[in-house]
């Protein structure tokens, strides 16, 4: 499989980074951020969308419905590199990467719906406190592990981050 495969965006690559965004919402260095790398980018494909959190997630009602961490986050920051040309594949990571990077101070975590391979501390990023709860869900329903990927919630894989990036992660689901 060919790096970035992993994440189709029709039959283009692609690469997807997210991060969970509080009360204090969005600031003027975050949108400048924004605005600078979203001029950078390698790919004229690639794209920014934020989604409005909180609402019936936040409801009394639902927060006993699952282990979801991020119900009182305001947005969710989405971030999506897609290019064409596998030979662009480590300048579009690296772009995306970087300017996941350059906003995490002001995440609180990521979403599990965009799984990222070169997310650091994915777990915790993921799952938040409900990490202990599912590990023991996940040891008891599943005792041989057959479910299981690089990012399982018991998983104790964590992306070598040095540079260049180790693009390996992107390309496999297991460890």
């Amino acid at each position: 499989m060919a790096i970035g495969r992993s994440t189709l965006v029709g039959d283009r690559l692609a690469y997807i980074r997210s991060g969970m965004i509080g009360d204090e919402g969005w600031n003027a260095d975050m949108i400048k951020a924004v605005q600078e790398a979203m001029a950078a980018a390698p790919s004229p494909d690639s794209f920014v969308v934020w989604t409005h959190g909180l609402g019936k997630v936040l409801k009394p009602d639902c927060t006993d419905l699952g282990p979801y961490p991020h119900r009182d986050k305001r947005y969710i920051f989405e971030l999506k590199s897609i290019w064409n040309d596998p030979a662009d594949t480590r300048a579009d990571v690296e772009w995306a990467y970087d300017f996941g990077e350059a906003l995490s101070s002001r995440f609180h975590g990521a979403c599990v719906n965009y799984i990222d391979p070169l997310q650091k501390d994915w777990a915790k990023a993921y799952y938040g406190d409900s990490l202990d709860r599912l590990r023991k869900i996940k040891k008891e329903a599943d005792p041989t592990d057959f479910f299981r990927f690089q990012q399982s919630v018991d998983s104790t894989f964590e992306p070598d981050l040095s540079r260049p990036l180790d693009l390996s992660p992107l390309s496999r689901t297991f460890v």
